[in-house]
C-alpha cells in the first residue's frame, strides 16, 4: 500500500446480502470502483489518474476481474475480495470487501396483512416475516396500516416433511375464521365468535410443500390471536418452515411527497416492504417512473413521470396543476467558446464575486476569474491571477463582505501540500499555511496578491490543509485546518477564528519551536484563536441565515493512524463515516489533539460518530453514512416554490470515474436538529457555490472542469410580473454599499440579471428583495425568510 496515500482504492457499496434468485447455487454480482481515485497531481496542476484496477479473491489470490467495473459469479456464502489500484505515478492502494450470497429460501414464513375481511383479490397493505406461526395475543401481530383489530393475515411458506407419512395440524384462534392449505388441499378450516380450536390431517411425501394460512379477525369479537401448530401442540419451528424471496410480492406502505406538479421529475420516496429485487420497477398510473434507486428492501426513490391531473396508482399520488414545479436540475459544465467543457487544471475551490465573475482556486498556484454567460454557462473571458507562491495550492476562497469600494477583496488559503515528500521540506515545516488577500490590479496583475493576512497556520504532510473560509456576522474570519503525517499542533484539528478587522490585528502566528509538533506552543499571532475543537477535517463551513454555523467533517480510514483513548494511551484506528457538525464556540467534537490536551483534558479522548453528546463532548448533528462528503452551502434561490430555499446542500467528492452525489438537508426551525436528508442529484464536485439564478457550480479537480447543476423549471408566463430568483452575494455590511447581482425573470434587459448597490439596512436583519420595473410592475413576494442578510457591522 502506498504509505503517502496518493492512490486510494474504494470498492463501491455492496448490499449486505445478494440473493441467489434462480437457486443455482451462485449469483452474478457487480463490483465497481468508481469512487477510487488518486491524490496525485502533475507538475502542471492537472490531476493524476488511475491506470489499473485488479480484483482478486483474498483466500486464493486468484484474479477474478480487471477494470473499474466487473461482474463476477459468486457461490453461496461469503467471499472476501480485494481491489488493487495503481495510478500514473506507480502508486498503489488496496482495499477489501465481503460479498455474501444467500439462497432465496429463508427459514420461517412470510405474512401479508390486509385491512378488513379481505379476499385473495385484495392488495396487501403490509407484510412481515415471522419465525413461526404463533400469534398468541393481539400484540403478537406486527404494527402496520392494517391495525390489530378487524384485519386479515395471510402467511405463505414451504412446509418441510422429513419423511412420507400422515401429518396432523391444529389451529387455535379467536373471533374469526382460520384456514390452512397445503399443496392447495384444505387441511384446517373453521370459524368461531370466541376462542376455538380446529384440526386436520394430510398425507405428505417427504420434501417441501407449498402452504398458506389465512386468518380473518372479526372486529366485534374477542381480541385477535391465532397459532398454527402440529397436532400435538408442538410449534412449527423455523427449520420446518421456509419462504422464498423470489416469490415475495412487494407492498407499498407510503410515498412522500404524496402529490406533485404535472411535469416529470418530482423526486418521490416509496416506502414499503419486500423490495428484494435489484431491478425494481415503479409505475404511476401505468406509466413507468425513471431514476429508480433501491435502498435496501424497504425504500425506493424515483422520479415521477409527467401526469395530466388526478390520482395515480394503488397508493394515491395526486397530480396537481397548481403544485409547485418539481425540484429538478440538469447536469452540464462550464463551457469553452467551442462548446467543449472549459478546461481548468485541478480546480479545488470556488467563490462568486461581487462583480458577477466566478473565481476558481487551483491546485497549482493560481486563481482564475471567469466571466460566464449566465444563459449558456460559456466562459467568455478569463483572468489568471498572479501566483500565490511556488507550488502552493489554493483550497478555499471567500470575498471580504466588509471591503470598501468595489468589494473585490478576495481571500485565499494557500498551503504546500505533501511538503515533505513532494517539496523536500522537513516535517517541521507544518506551519506553512497562509491566507492571502488578492485584488484586481494589484502588482499590475489582473488579480494580484496584495498581502499575506495570516501565516504560520498548520498544514498536513498530505493534501489537507488550510480551508473552509467563512465569515461570522461580526466580520470575523473563520477557517478550518487539518494535519496528517505529523502530530497535532496548537491550532490544528479545529475551526479557527481571526478578527481580521480589529484594530492592531496580528495574524502572523509563531511558535516556540516546530521540531516536536506535540509540544509546540504558540508565541505570536494572537489574533488567531481556536473557535471550536475536535474537528478532524472540516473541508467546508457555512453560516446559515438562521444564525448557526455548520460544517462537514471527514472521518478517519482504518490503517492510517491510531486513535487516542487517553492522554497517554492509544488503540488501533478504524474507519468512521463523515458527519455534519453544528459548530459552537468552545465545543469539542471528538477528534483528539494531545498538544492542546495539556490545557484541556477533553481533547485526550476520541469519540466515534455514533456516540451521543455527553459532558465535554458534542455529538454531530448527523452521521452522513458516507466518506468524502466535503462541500456544504445554504440554497438561497426562490425556485421550485421555495421548497429548496434555506436547506443545506452537501456534496460528496467526485473522482475521475465517479459522478458523486449531492444531498439536501432540511433543518429544524431552531437549527439544532436535522429533520431529513434526501438525495438531490447524483453528481457533485468538491465544493459548491450558488449563482443568483439558482445554478449550483462545483469544481471537479479530478475531471479538470467545473460542474454546473442548472435548475430546470418553466419560464414564468409572459403576463406575470417580475420574479426575483436570487441575489448574490446574499450577505453584506449593515452600512450598505455592497455590489450585488439580482437575477429576475421577465424584467432585466438580458432577461436574466442586473447589478446594483445594496442600501443601508438594520444590522442582523434578513430582508426580502423587491424589484419594481419602469412600468411600475412589482415583483411577487419571495418565499422563505428573506433574500439578503445584513451583517451586524
Amino acid at each position: 500500500m502506498d504509505a503517502d496515500h496518493f492512490a486510494h482504492a474504494v470498492i463501491d457499496p455492496l448490499p449486505a446480502t445478494v440473493v441467489d434468485i434462480d437457486g443455482n447455487g451462485q449469483q452474478a454480482v457487480d463490483l465497481s470502483a468508481f469512487d477510487s481515485h488518486t491524490h496525485r497531481f502533475h507538475d502542471d496542476g492537472s490531476s493524476g489518474e488511475l491506470v489499473s484496477f485488479e480484483w482478486t479473491a483474498v483466500a486464493t489470490g486468484e484474479v477474478i476481474g480487471r477494470g473499474i467495473s466487473v461482474t463476477v459469479d459468486f457461490p453461496l456464502g461469503s467471499t472476501a475480495v480485494r481491489l488493487t489500484v495503481v495510478d500514473d505515478g506507480d502508486n498503489t492502494s488496496e482495499t477489501t470487501a465481503m460479498v455474501t450470497v444467500v439462497g432465496s429460501l429463508t427459514q420461517g414464513a412470510y405474512c401479508y396483512y390486509y385491512a378488513g375481511a379481505a379476499d385473495e383479490s385484495a392488495k396487501p397493505v403490509f407484510a412481515a416475516e415471522t419465525e413461526n406461526l404463533l400469534f398468541p395475543t393481539a400484540a403478537s401481530f406486527p404494527e402496520g396500516p392494517h391495525g390489530r383489530v378487524g384485519f386479515t393475515q395471510r402467511c405463505v411458506f414451504l412446509f418441510k416433511a422429513p419423511a412420507d407419512g400422515t401429518y396432523d395440524f391444529k389451529a387455535t384462534f379467536a373471533s374469526g375464521t382460520v384456514n390452512l392449505t397445503i399443496d392447495e388441499e384444505v387441511v384446517v378450516e373453521a370459524s368461531a365468535d370466541g376462542y376455538s380450536m380446529a384440526s386436520g390431517t394430510i398425507e405428505l411425501a417427504a420434501g417441501m410443500h407449498e402452504a398458506v394460512t389465512t386468518y380473518r379477525h372479526n372486529a366485534d369479537g374477542a381480541a385477535a390471536m391465532v397459532s398454527v401448530t402440529r397436532g400435538g401442540g408442538g410449534a412449527l419451528l423455523a427449520g420446518a418452515l421456509e419462504w422464498d424471496r423470489a416469490t415475495v410480492v412487494p407492498v407499498i406502505t407510503g410515498i412522500s411527497p404524496a402529490s406533485g406538479g404535472l411535469l416529470q421529475g418530482t423526486r418521490v420516496t416509496v416506502s414499503g416492504v419486500g423490495f428484494f429485487t435489484a431491478d425494481a420497477q415503479v409505475t404511476f398510473g401505468g406509466v413507468t417512473a425513471t431514476g429508480v434507486v433501491r435502498d435496501g428492501s424497504t425504500k425506493l426513490t424515483v422520479e415521477a413521470p409527467a401526469g395530466e391531473g388526478g390520482v395515480s396508482g394503488s397508493v394515491a399520488y395526486t397530480y396537481e396543476a397548481v403544485a409547485v414545479d418539481p425540484i429538478k436540475f440538469t447536469k452540464t459544465a462550464l463551457k469553452a467558446t467551442d462548446g467543449e467543457d472549459y478546461y481548468i487544471a485541478g480546480p479545488t475551490s470556488i467563490a462568486l464575486g461581487p462583480d458577477g465573475r466566478v473565481y476558481i482556486g487551483q491546485y497549482k498556484e493560481t486563481i482564475q476569474a471567469l466571466t460566464v454567460d449566465t444563459n449558456t454557462y460559456v466562459v467568455t473571458d478569463t483572468c489568471v491571477s498572479q501566483s500565490v507562491g511556488d507550488d502552493r495550492s489554493v483550497l478555499s476562497l471567500a470575498f471580504d463582505p466588509m471591503a470598501n469600494g468595489d468589494g473585490i477583496s478576495l481571500l485565499a488559503t494557500t498551503s504546500l501540500l505533501y511538503y515533505g515528500r513532494n517539496n523536500k521540506h522537513p516535517l517541521s515545516y507544518w506551519d506553512n499555511g497562509e491566507v492571502v488577500v488578492l485584488r484586481p490590479g494589484a502588482g499590475g496583475h489582473c488579480l494580484g496578491v496584495e498581502r499575506v493576512l495570516l501565516s504560520g497556520l498548520p498544514v498536513s504532510n498530505h493534501d489537507h490543509a488550510v480551508q473552509a473560509l467563512e465569515w461570522d456576522q461580526a466580520g470575523r474570519l473563520l477557517l478550518g485546518n487539518r494535519l496528517g503525517g505529523v502530530d497535532e499542533t496548537p491550532l490544528s484539528a479545529a475551526v479557527l477564528r481571526a478578527a481580521v478587522h480589529a484594530p492592531g490585528f496580528d495574524g502572523h502566528v509563531t511558535y516556540d519551536q516546530t521540531d516536536d509538533a506535540r509540544t509546540s506552543r504558540q508565541t505570536g499571532g494572537w489574533g488567531v484563536t481556536v473557535h471550536a475543537a475536535g474537528i478532524r477535517n472540516s473541508y467546508d463551513m457555512v453560516l446559515h441565515t438562521n444564525g448557526e454555523l455548520y460544517g462537514t467533517d471527514n472521518g478517519p480510514n482504518e490503517g492510517f493512524g491510531d486513535v487516542a483513548i487517553g492522554c497517554g494511551s492509544s488503540a488501533a484506528g478504524f474507519t468512521q463515516r463523515d458527519k455534519l457538525l453544528h459548530l459552537k464556540a468552545g465545543a469539542y467534537y471528538g477528534h483528539p489533539n494531545r498538544n492542546r490536551a495539556r490545557d484541556d483534558e477533553r481533547q485526550c479522548i476520541y469519540h466515534s460518530v455514533t456516540e451521543a453528546s455527553q459532558d465535554g463532548y458534542t455529538a454531530p448533528l448527523a452521521n452522513l453514512g458516507y466518506s468524502s462528503v466535503n462541500g456544504v452551502m445554504e440554497y438561497m434561490a426562490n425556485l421550485f416554490g421555495g421548497a429548496l430555499k434555506h436547506e443545506l446542500l452537501l456534496s460528496k467528492f467526485s473522482g475521475r470515474f465517479s459522478g458523486g452525489w449531492t444531498w439536501r438537508v432540511r433543518l429544524a426551525d431552531n437549527g439544532s436538529a436535522v429533520e431529513s436528508i434526501k438525495d438531490l442529484f447524483g453528481y457533485s464536485g468538491l465544493l459548491m457555490a450558488q449563482t443568483p439564478g439558482g445554478a449550483v457550480l462545483a469544481p471537479q479537480p479530478q475531471k479538470n472542469r467545473v460542474l454546473v447543476a442548472a435548475p430546470d423549471y418553466p419560464s414564468p408566463p409572459a403576463a406575470s410580473g417580475p420574479v426575483v430568483v436570487g441575489v448574490g452575494p446574499h450577505r453584506g455590511r449593515a452600512s450598505g454599499g455592497n455590489t450585488v447581482t439580482i437575477d429576475v425573470r421577465a424584467v432585466a434587459a438580458d432577461g436574466r440579471s442586473f447589478q446594483c448597490t445594496a442600501p443601508q439596512g438594520v444590522p442582523g436583519s434578513l430582508v426580502r428583495v423587491v424589484v419594481i420595473t419602469s412600468e411600475g410592475r412589482v415583483s411577487s413576494v419571495t418565499p422563505g425568510r428573506g433574500d439578503y442578510w445584513y451583517m451586524d457591522m
